[in-house]
């Protein structure tokens, strides 16, 4: 986070005073921040600035009004930022008994001025795993530790689940040709496969920049490469139509990865980009697909 810090040094005051807010408002156990803020130079977007706030109890109807106060606060503080925070307020017996719901106990979610009651938890596998991994306690007591570490098995069981996401992706750019390509969603689509192998092999998530260097140095080869030409691309804000055979190297990437990635979980897999078939300029991935499936049973 202290790179974040350096980028935009009124943001560390903006968390220490939100923070420092809400311990007066609702005195809660803790303030941990799992998700601060960064700038995507390709989207030219922030991403949201999170926060989990521990709560002694649930929240009440008298209650409300501190939620309310809590958010004008931080509008208050920095206008900008406050659009961009995401805010969990969430009780110890919620943390402490997950996946139950909860007909007395409610705890909160805010966005921006956006408010949603929560009955129940947990997060997102991937925000318990961030805020286990990656959060900071900026005020009251170090309670990571409630959150669950993810089982051995997390990160390939949301590989299986994504197969028909990554299928339809298929029919699409870049994988297809298409006439007005949004490269936005087509660059983040290519990174997810250097993400996914990064964490299967070493457990853990990684962000689009350094998983570029990380590929390209674990992988020198024309896979590696290409991913070099996507990461520039992405960072310096070029089209991906700039590169020369993107369906096709698209369509190795993806097969290399799902090698790689089943290999480490121990599936044989040869390669299956034969099954892959071009017609009339469309790459059909069905019976691709369908092998994947079979190896997985």
């Amino acid at each position: 986070m202290k790179q974040t810090f350096q980028r935009y040094p009124d943001l560390e005051s903006y968390l220490e005073r939100t923070a420092h807010g809400i311990m007066s408002l609702v005195e809660p156990y803790s303030v941990l921040s799992y998700g601060c803020l960064t700038l995507d130079d390709f989207s030219k977007k922030y991403s949201t600035i999170e926060l989990i706030v521990i709560l002694k109890k649930g929240l009440w109807a008298q209650d409300y009004d501190k939620i309310s106060e809590i958010v004008d606060f931080t509008f208050s503080i920095n206008n900008e930022y406050a659009e961009k925070t995401l805010i969990y307020f969430l009780p110890l017996e919620m943390i402490e008994n997950p996946r139950v719901k909860f007909d007395n106990l409610e705890g909160m979610k805010i966005h921006g001025k956006e408010q949603e009651i929560v009955t129940n938890y947990p997060l997102s596998p991937i925000d318990d795993f961030l805020v286990r991994e990656k959060g900071e306690t900026i005020a009251g007591a170090e309670m990571r530790e409630l959150f669950p570490l993810p089982p051995s098995e997390f990160f390939w069981n949301v590989f299986v689940e994504n197969i028909a996401l990554i299928e339809k992706w298929t029919k699409e750019y870049p994988f297809q040709q298409t006439a007005n390509p949004d490269y936005f969603i087509a660059v983040n689509r290519l990174l997810y496969f250097p993400r996914l192998l990064y964490s299967i092999k070493e457990k853990g998530a990684i962000g689009k920049t350094k998983v570029v260097y990380w590929f390209s140095s674990e992988y020198q080869n024309e896979i590696g490469d290409f991913i070099v030409e996507v990461g520039v691309s992405r960072k310096k804000d070029l089209p991906l139509v700039n590169i020369l055979d993107i369906e096709e190297k698209s369509m190795k990437l993806l097969d290399f990865c799902i090698k790689e990635v089943l290999t480490t979980h121990k599936v044989k897999y040869n390669g299956l980009s034969d099954l892959i078939i071009k017609r009339e300029e469309v790459y059909d991935y069905s019976r691709f697909f369908m092998e994947i499936r079979n190896l997985l049973i």
